[in-house]
């Protein structure tokens, strides 16, 4: 049998997505899955099949063409494939509503004040941490953080 040459596409512990028939189960499901594993299709040995944990099941194999990274909004808002917690990017979704919710509080605050000057420098304060929160969403889905 023919040593694979190249890596596995997806790293072991990233998220992905999948559409495909779960062997043995008889099951069919589209969602966000967890990589357990990668290892080489016993018929290709170009091809790999990954193990997938999705809804907290035991592990399934599935063929790499079933599975396609994520896009943004389906990494930023989702459950995860294990706990089947909903989480915002890497973080919990209680943690992106707070923040989410303060950021809309300090930006009402600023129709309080007098000044334009405060008002705009209050309205950008709210909005930047929002938008703080989206970036690092971002940095995370493109791996640039952790």
């Amino acid at each position: 049998m023919k040593s694979n040459s190249r890596e596995p596409k997806y790293p072991v512990n990233s998220r992905v997505w999948c559409s495909g028939y779960w062997e043995g189960s008889g099951y069919w499901e589209d969602g966000v899955a967890l990589i357990d594993s990668a290892k080489n299709s016993a018929a290709n040995p170009d091809e790999f099949r990954y193990g997938l944990r999705m809804n907290g099941y035991e592990l399934f194999y599935v063929h790499e063409s079933w599975i396609r990274p994520l896009k943004f909004m389906e990494f930023a808002i989702h459950r995860h494939p294990v706990t089947r917690a909903w989480r915002f990017g890497n973080n919990s979704i209680v943690w992106a509503a707070i923040i989410h919710v303060f950021g809309l509080i300090v930006f009402g605050c600023g129709f309080t004040l007098e000044e334009l000057v405060s008002q705009l420098f209050t309205h950008a304060f709210g909005l930047a941490i929002i938008g703080l929160m989206w970036l690092g969403t971002w940095m995370n889905y493109t791996k640039r953080w952790v």
